[in-house]
């Protein structure tokens, strides 16, 4: 496995960096995205213009052409060679179901009603989605995946999402895939765990999970 990359939700995603690194080195690749929302808006649809809102949107070549061509000729990786994982989809605001609705046919999901559900099915399922994708797999974890009951330290939180037993059980068959070539960490609020405490959950998710 490659880089194993952190960082915060507004200053970092993988749209900017493991995108445009994964097509140089590797061609084709496939992405497991796990994420509690979709980041499919575009540059007029996202409140803030953060990158963090339209990164999935980004990879799969859609947005604006300065950023879908980071990698050259778009897209980065395709819709059908994706996974979004842990997506809320229930009692959502009107800008939320329409972000759902941007979203391509062919990308395949796994909700977090469904992940909840029967976790280990997810991870299983989503794994042998891709178990002939290209010539690897990358693995994008948002911490906003877990619901605020289990880690508060997100910027932006919603219920409705795993706890960290269900994460673990959905990651598990992803980090064990042979396919998988790195992985990218984002959206971890420091400012937000005083005591280190949430921190502590983080790492040892990933050292269970990764080891």
């Amino acid at each position: 496995m490659g880089l194993l990359r952190l960082g915060s939700r507004r200053t970092d995603s993988p749209a900017r960096v493991s995108g445009p690194a994964l097509r140089r080195h590797l061609g084709s690749a496939g992405l497991w995205f796990v994420d509690g929302h979709p980041d499919y808006l575009d540059g007029p649809s996202s409140d803030t213009g953060e990158t963090a809102d339209m990164e999935f949107a980004v990879l799969t070549g859609v947005g604006a052409d300065a950023l879908i061509t980071l990698a050259g000729t778009p897209p980065m990786v395709r819709a059908s060679d994706t996974v979004l994982i842990g997506h809320r989809t229930e009692c959502l605001d009107a800008a939320s179901a329409a972000e759902l609705a941007r979203l391509p046919p062919d990308l395949r999901r796994i909700d977090a009603p469904t992940g909840a559900g029967d976790a280990i099915a997810a991870g299983r399922q989503s794994a042998e989605w891709l178990a002939g994708t290209g010539n690897g797999v990358w693995l994008h974890l948002d911490l906003d995946v877990l619901d605020p009951e289990s880690l508060g330290a997100v910027t932006y939180p919603q219920p409705g999402g795993l706890d960290w037993g269900q994460l673990a059980d959905v990651v598990a068959p992803l980090a064990r895939s042979p396919r998988l070539v790195g992985v990218s960490v984002a959206d971890f609020r420091a400012d937000l765990d005083p005591t280190s405490d949430q921190a502590t959950r983080v790492l040892d998710l990933l050292g269970r999970s990764l080891s």
